[in-house]
């Protein structure tokens, strides 16, 4: 199951803790019942289950006995003996819609989904009209990711009652896990107004708003959250990079510094701090900051790309060839993102003067292979080439670069430019053509 479930497991298991407890204590016999029903309050379970084995062993038979036995296994964490112990004692009666009921709920409380849904179910025939064994079939279904089935379930019971942020919110993940965003959207915003507060909800709004770049939603959602509450460290870091996005850097800047001000010790922070000032060119501040979020992190390719460009911008231009190379280690071949990651990589070696020709070379030429588009590359091939005096080369890549020039010919510094690197490749195959002098 998602981490993303919009509210917390542990609820369910409160309730499944506390359901049905006065009723499963059943009269076992006047003296048993009162020394168990005792221990019992005083959750004393396993005192309890001391007495109730030994109930059990002149009496194996006694639903009532068994049924208590279940439920103390239960609140003793011991899900499949208490399963087993309730089947036991379903098999006396199997028409007990309350053992039925309280089997499904332990099956729950163990995680399996599919079981709890199968005796929800067998409860809910008993008694179609039941609420809370409606809801429960609509829970299990969606803790089991069965999430048309889920909706299905959750609709009606939403029809009697709009106002329950538990369905709305459930039928909202549910509609997210299946990519209807601007559906979920719809009911988690629904259920935002009728609790504001909420701080689940303005989080999974949040990421809905985020997957459709719907940037500036995501501010009012969280700046209007951040007027009720201003001290959840998710939200304000959720409201700051929404800023980023949008592309406020000042404000970015501003709100993540107060993030981490207020204790947010967080690589999402840090590195998106340090983005910020990437973003306003300030490499140097960008540096410090994502080099906190590197020592945070040191398998995130992304950080280290953007440390790489700061230091490489600024006055650590051999070390951001080193993260560079580090970032390129980690970015699989077949990503996107490492055409982008090689052509930072290639500036970064053409940038320092003590960088070897050939990895100059090397960095820029894998750089061209992954973008053949991008005539620069081929510019800045020929320039390497040619510092390397392989003159061939060189006249190559100018003509390719001079094939691939798009200029507009009503423009004069465009037709300067063109008519100046014409020039140069002259200059060029000059030099092929001339004889070498000692």
């Amino acid at each position: 199951m998602s981490n993303t479930f919009p509210f917390k497991k542990s609820a369910f298991i409160l309730l499944s803790m506390v359901l049905l407890f006065s009723t499963e204590t059943m009269a076992i016999g006047s003296t048993q019942k009162d020394s168990i029903q005792t221990l019992m309050r005083q959750y004393q379970y396993g005192e309890a289950l001391k007495l109730l084995n030994t109930a059990l062993q002149a009496e194996p038979k006694n639903k009532d006995l068994l049924s208590n036995k279940a439920f103390v296994l239960k609140e003793l964490y011991s899900y499949d003996q208490a399963i087993k112990t309730y089947t036991d004692a379903l098999a006396l009666d199997t028409t007990d819609q309350r053992l039925i009921t309280t089997l499904a709920n332990t099956y729950k409380l163990a995680h399996d989904y599919p079981n709890a849904v199968r005796w929800f179910t067998k409860a809910q025939a008993m008694d179609s009209t039941n609420r809370y064994l409606r809801l429960e079939v609509a829970t299990c279904k969606l803790l089991n990711d069965q999430y048309i089935d889920a909706i299905k379930a959750f609709v009606p019971l939403y029809k009697t009652d709009t106002l329950n942020t538990y369905i709305l919110k459930s039928l909202g993940y549910s509609f997210n896990q299946l990519e209807k965003y601007d559906i979920s959207i719809f009911f988690f915003q629904k259920s935002l107004k009728i609790t504001p507060n909420d701080p689940d909800c303005v989080l999974s709004l949040s990421n809905l708003y985020l997957k459709q770049r719907h940037y500036r939603e995501g501010i009012t959602a969280t700046n209007a959250y951040r007027q009720l509450d201003s001290t959840n460290q998710e939200v304000n870091s959720k409201n700051a990079y929404f800023y980023l996005l949008d592309k406020n850097y000042p404000e970015a800047i501003s709100r993540f510094q107060k993030c981490i001000a207020a204790g947010d010790s967080t690589k999402f922070s840090y590195k998106n701090l340090g983005i910020a000032y990437y973003s306003t060119n300030e490499y140097d501040k960008g540096k410090d900051y994502l080099e906190t979020a590197y020592a945070l992190d040191p398998e995130d390719a992304s950080t280290l790309h953007f440390l790489g460009i700061c230091c490489y911008r600024s006055f650590y231009k051999e070390l951001g060839i080193k993260y560079l190379e580090e970032a390129l280690k980690l970015y699989r071949p077949t990503e996107e993102k490492i055409a982008l990651v090689y052509q930072n990589y290639s500036e970064a070696c053409r940038g320092w003067d003590k960088c070897p020709p050939e990895k100059k070379i090397s960095s820029t030429l894998r750089a061209y292979e992954l973008n053949p588009i991008d005539s620069s590359l081929a510019l800045n091939l020929s320039y390497e080439y040619e510092h390397a005096k392989n003159w061939p080369k060189a006249i190559q890549y100018h003509e390719l670069y001079l094939n691939t020039l798009q200029i507009d010919e009503s423009n004069p510094s465009q037709r300067f430019l063109k008519k100046r690197h014409e020039l140069e490749l002259d200059q060029l195959k000059k030099k092929l053509t001339t004889p070498a002098t000692n």
